[in-house]
């Protein structure tokens, strides 16, 4: 999949052949060393699944930028998926009993 889109310098994606075994998910990465992906829930909300080379502040960033964008994400996400017949598949809360 294709560039979500960037903001400051940071890159917001998904890789395409992950979209056929993971849930919804989004990579941010700012050069090679920065790098974090954040699991979608189908509710707009996100949860951050791992990090490399980010610091807290950059992070926070981050999470800011894609809980702002969410609908612009989830709408591109959606699309690619129809477009490529891959099931529409977002994260599941765990739930508690």
């Amino acid at each position: 999949m294709p560039t979500y889109f960037i903001f400051v310098s940071w890159r917001y994606f998904a890789r395409s052949y992950d979209l056929l075994n993971e849930p919804c998910h989004v990579h941010a990465q700012k050069d090679v060393q920065k790098l974090c992906k954040f699991w979608v829930f189908a509710d707009g909300t996100v949860e951050l699944a791992d990090k490399k080379g980010i610091t807290k502040r950059e992070l926070s960033a981050v999470e800011t930028v894609l809980k702002s964008e969410i609908n612009t994400i989830k709408i591109a996400y959606e699309s690619y998926c129809r477009a490529n017949s891959i099931p529409i598949n977002y994260k599941i809360k765990p739930t508690i009993r």
